[in-house]
């Protein structure tokens, strides 16, 4: 065997291990489980809306987060609406972006309601995992990828109710959490809730812009729960002609981090230039 031929013979098998171990990370990264127990029990409430406040024929009647600090996961609620034959075809589809590389996505359900019965959609053989370079072609690779389901037998006046955790933080920000709770639809949702789970004593950093809903909290001997909840939630008119960084929907900001100079602080350490010694720094000092 020629040298040009063991060299084709390596990068095949190196190739091949690596592709073995890609496709292992991601079904490791997929899979399926029953909702935590931590989770806040909320029952669907709002009005329906009419047809004018939504677009592509389907609209959310219910959306709930719920962020558990100590668990480092989120959990995600959604129900759609099916309302005209354009949305079976608009809203038959259910898809979560992460990185595999620290976040792990469960599904907990996957229902269609119809005529006041239930159909179990949750498979997660069907599921199919791509990556989700948006900016490949200016070759950045930010590591995302979805996990995708487009439901099948989708009919009008379906209900679509799913819901899933992500659990998993980015190690680079040294367990400190920060995150935007924002109170802006494109569409109708009839009803929206948020809720931050926490130990008791752990410091969080909440400010307000353009009016949210009033957050409350309920304290048990442990835990602290702050809760945002909002019914018939309509989309605010998007204005033209104004700055990138301008915002006149309301939104929340929490963070760990106590000030500024706490986030300059733990930045700094992402930067720092080591000491050159040896033959670079003689090339240097020349």
């Amino acid at each position: 065997m020629n040298l040009i031929s063991k060299l084709v013979k390596k990068l095949y098998l190196l190739f091949s291990f690596t592709t073995i171990v890609c496709f292992e990370v991601l079904a490791a990264s997929v899979g399926v489980s029953p909702a935590p127990s931590w989770v806040v029990p909320v029952i669907p409430a709002g009005k329906s809306p009419s047809v004018k406040d939504f677009a592509d024929g389907y609209y959310f009647s219910f959306s709930d987060m719920q962020v558990n600090l100590e668990k480092k996961t989120t959990y995600y609620r959604s129900i759609k609406n099916i309302v005209t034959e354009s949305g079976i075809q608009n809203g038959s589809e259910i898809s979560v972006i992460f990185d595999p590389s620290y976040e792990k996505v469960n599904f907990h359900t996957i229902t269609i309601w119809r005529e006041g019965k239930s159909v179990n959609q949750l498979k997660i053989s069907d599921f199919k995992v791509m990556p989700q370079e948006t900016d490949r072609q200016r070759f950045i690779y930010n590591g995302n990828y979805s996990a995708s389901l487009v439901l099948k037998d989708i009919r009008k006046g379906d209900r679509i109710e799913f819901s899933y955790s992500v659990s998993g933080w980015n190690s680079v920000f040294q367990n400190k959490y920060s995150g935007i709770f924002s109170f802006s639809t494109y569409d109708y949702i009839s009803h929206v809730h948020y809720a931050i789970i926490s130990e008791n004593g752990r410091f969080l950093n909440f400010k307000d812009f353009n009016k949210p809903p009033v957050k409350t909290l309920k304290k048990s001997a442990k835990s602290s729960i702050y809760e945002w909840d909002i019914k018939n939630l309509k989309n605010i008119p998007f204005e033209e002609h104004t700055p990138s960084w301008f915002y006149n929907y309301p939104y929340v900001q929490v963070t760990e981090f106590r000030s500024w100079k706490e986030v300059v602080d733990w930045g700094l350490q992402l930067y720092q230039i080591p000491e050159i010694s040896g033959e670079l720094k003689a090339k240097v000092d020349l």
